[in-house]
């Protein structure tokens, strides 16, 4: 309950701008997926030491290229950083 109620103060301050659809919701949905599975899924020690940092990377791009963009192409963003993200 705390964790999603969080998401919408934090979407007034990632997603301030004007945006398409739902991108802040898919993207939190993808968040919360993302984090169930790691937990579930990830267990030897080089997939714990570098999956984080390389799908923070990928998290943090497309957060800036989502606040760099005028209103361009921020679906297609977001599902090629959940494939980007998939495919580690």
């Amino acid at each position: 309950m705390i964790y999603m109620m969080s998401t919408v103060g934090i979407a007034m301050i990632l997603f301030a701008k004007s945006h398409p659809g739902e991108v802040d919701s898919n993207f939190y949905g993808f968040l919360a997926l993302n984090e169930f599975f790691t937990l579930m899924f990830l267990r030897t020690r080089s997939s714990l030491k570098y999956y984080p940092l390389s799908s923070n990377v990928v998290l943090f791009v497309f957060l800036y290229y989502f606040n760099v963009s005028a209103y361009a192409f921020s679906e297609l963003g977001l599902y090629l950083m959940i494939f980007s993200i998939l495919c580690l």
